[in-house]
């Protein structure tokens, strides 16, 4: 009887994801609803289902802050050519 994959949902679009692989271990992953080529994986397989489901919400934690610092920059970049239009004028 095969394994069931386990999956978890951070934010609105970020998936964190355990599948089993071969001889009993687990591949935990990160990836993004809205691009699933979007992808973080762990090259390291874990014996512990728990652990690997830990090491997902992990990585979809990373994937998150990696999201906030583009939107951050994104904001920035906005605020600035804003300033520099209001220069010109």
């Amino acid at each position: 009887m095969a394994e069931l994959a386990w999956r978890r949902t951070h934010e609105a679009d970020i998936v964190a994801e355990v599948i089993p692989a071969a001889d009993a271990v687990w591949s935990a992953a990160a990836w993004l609803q809205s691009n699933p080529i979007v992808i973080v994986r762990t090259e390291r397989r874990m014996e512990s289902r728990e652990s690997a489901c830990a090491k997902a919400d992990a990585l979809a934690r990373l994937m998150t802050c990696f999201e906030c610092r583009v939107d951050v920059r994104l904001m920035r970049n906005a605020a600035r050519s804003r300033r520099t239009s209001q220069k010109e004028r």
